[in-house]
């Protein structure tokens, strides 16, 4: 079986070492970058070597540059983002157009400070789901 992939997105490097660690605890292949526009950067010119699909995405949505949902917005535009389920921003402060975007994205929605209890949870049923 082919290992599982991450992307995760946060400006705050404790958090993304952080969500990279829960990932990576489940054996899951992870990509981490401070802010999507570094992300875009490094791979914009690699899409037919390799193409920008992940089996999941966990993103903070205030970032620098771009916000995770815009983010989001891109790569489904790209055809290359995951299915919602397999989609979780997080962020400190949402706004009823975010929320409402986030849950039109079909994305799992986190409030920092999260719970890492939750974070599991999510990442043991998309990865139950699979099985």
């Amino acid at each position: 079986m082919r290992q599982q992939t991450a992307l995760v997105l946060d400006d705050n490097n404790i958090c993304r070492l952080l969500l990279a660690e829960i990932m990576k605890e489940r054996n899951i292949k992870v990509s981490a970058y401070a802010d999507p526009v570094s992300y875009l950067e490094n791979h914009r010119g690699d899409q037919e070597e390799q193409p920008l699909l992940f089996d999941f995405i966990l993103t903070d949505n205030q970032m620098p540059g771009m916000t995770g949902l815009e983010f989001l917005q891109q790569l489904q535009e790209m055809g290359v983002a995951p299915p919602g389920e397999r989609i979780a921003v997080i962020s400190g402060t949402w706004s009823d157009r975010e929320l409402h975007l986030a849950s039109a994205l079909g994305c799992q929605v986190f409030a920092k400070p999260y719970d890492i209890s939750k974070l599991h949870e999510w990442i043991d049923t998309v990865l139950n789901e699979r099985s």
